[in-house]
């Protein structure tokens, strides 16, 4: 059995986080990003987020932005498959992921329809309740 071998610490800093984050807009993922040289730990990276503000929203907004490139790669995607099965695998999962990162836009749309009576009571300060 291999031995794993542990990350080297890397200090907080906005160019780190800024390459993560550009990193993330444009489709890798964090297991991706985390097995690169220079690169912090996952654990490291989820402490950062949830200690400081600003990377907090550099991460939030990296993500949006990924729903976008997902979106944008659909397309491509579409075109250049030779194999409908593929691609509609390919596809789908894109679909999935925008959809959840961005849900006001990739989502399903929900619509509800409510129908029946509505019935009010008020009452009147110098007299009866009135209907």
């Amino acid at each position: 059995m291999a031995k794993t071998q542990k990350k080297q610490a890397v200090t907080y800093s906005n160019e780190v986080m800024s390459r993560i984050c550009d990193l993330i807009a444009t489709g890798h993922g964090l297991p991706e990003i985390v097995a690169m040289p220079d690169m912090p730990s996952r654990s490291t990276i989820y402490e950062w987020i949830s200690r400081n503000a600003q990377a907090s929203d550099m991460y939030a907004r990296a993500r949006e932005e990924q729903a976008d490139y997902m979106a944008d790669q659909i397309v491509r995607i579409a075109d250049e498959e030779y194999d409908p099965q593929k691609a509609r695998v390919r596809i789908d999962a894109r679909k999935w992921v925008a959809a959840k990162l961005k849900p006001r836009r990739y989502g399903d749309k929900v619509q509800a329809d409510v129908t029946g009576d509505l019935r009010i009571t008020w009452a009147d300060p110098g007299g009866e309740d009135k209907q």
